[in-house]
C-alpha cells in the first residue's frame, strides 16, 4: 500500500460518543493541545489562497474501546498536499532568494566599478594641475 492510502491516526485527539435521552448523538472530544498542534503542523494542506487546512475523518469503532472511545480520528489524506507542487514551490522560493542575492552582488559590483571610475577620472584631472 502506498503511504497516501494508509490510515494515519490523528495524534492528540480522543472521541467518545454519548446518546442523549432524546436519542441525539453527542461527541465528546478531548484534545491534547501540544500533540494535536504538532500533528497539524506536520499534516496541513495549503489551498490556492494560501490558507492552511488539515482534513480529519472520524471513523466509528467496531466496538467501544476499554477507555470508552467510540470513534477514531484519521488523517483524510485524499487532499493531502501535492509533494511535487510543494517541492516546486520551495525550489521557486530558493531560486528567487538566490536571484535576489545575485542582484545585490551585481549592484555592489556596479557601485564599486562606478567608484573606481570616479577615482580614475579624478586622478586624470589632478594630473593636469600645475603644482
Amino acid at each position: 500500500m502506498s503511504e497516501k492510502s494508509q490510515n494515519t491516526l490523528v495524534q492528540g485527539m480522543f472521541i467518545r460518543e454519548y446518546i442523549s435521552k432524546k436519542g441525539t448523538s453527542i461527541f465528546n472530544v478531548a484534545i491534547n493541545t501540544t500533540n494535536l498542534m504538532e500533528f497539524l503542523k506536520d499534516n496541513y494542506n495549503k489551498d490556492r489562497n494560501g490558507n492552511l487546512w488539515t482534513n480529519i475523518k472520524i471513523v466509528p469503532n467496531k466496538e467501544t474501546s476499554e477507555n470508552g472511545l467510540t470513534h477514531t480520528p484519521l488523517l483524510d489524506n485524499y487532499y493531502f498536499r501535492d509533494e511535487e507542487a510543494t517541492v516546486k514551490e520551495l525550489a521557486r522560493e530558493f531560486l528567487t532568494e538566490e536571484k535576489e542575492e545575485t542582484v545585490m552582488e551585481e549592484e555592489i559590483d556596479e557601485q564599486i566599478a562606478e567608484k573606481e571610475q570616479a577615482i580614475a577620472e579624478s586622478d586624470k584631472q589632478e594630473s593636469h594641475l600645475p603644482f
